[in-house]
């Protein structure tokens, strides 16, 4: 687990943080996501650029898609050492799909199990991802 890993599951675990679903933050309400930016300590919320302009974003985020309210800053997931922006899980649901951390959260997962599945590992990290979706480089011959 990387450090930041486990600053975030201490932070879901300490009951400090109200649970919002559907963006990063909403008030004073954090989707965990939400919580792994707050405490990441590179970048800050302010107004998004959804329509609403309830929406809140990381301020230092590149990319300022609609879905930015919802998704880990590139940032932050490097902290985390990450490979999706929505925290992907590695284990398979009923329906053989890879659900991710964000939809869990929306779905009713307390903070507590979330931060239990980051703590047993089984978020995707980047050298899994690496590992088992990176197309395989071919050998440079000699010469090229």
């Amino acid at each position: 687990m990387t450090p930041m890993e486990q600053k975030l599951v201490e932070a879901l675990r300490s009951g400090r943080w109200e649970q919002a679903d559907g963006q990063l933050r909403f008030g004073d309400k954090y989707c965990c996501l939400g919580v792994a930016c707050a405490i990441s300590g590179v970048g800050s919320f302010g107004p998004g650029l959804s329509v609403d302009r309830d929406t809140f974003v990381t301020t230092d985020m590149q990319d300022r898609r609609e879905t930015a309210s919802a998704i880990l800053p590139e940032r932050v997931k490097k902290l985390l050492g990450w490979s999706a922006d929505t925290g992907l899980v590695t284990i398979r649901d009923r329906s053989g799909r890879k659900p991710a951390l964000t939809e869990l959260n929306d779905e009713g997962f307390t903070f507590p199990q979330i931060a239990d599945i980051i703590a047993h590992g089984f978020v995707e990290t980047f050298a899994e991802w690496r590992e088992n979706y990176e197309p395989a480089q071919e050998p440079r011959q000699e010469g090229e």
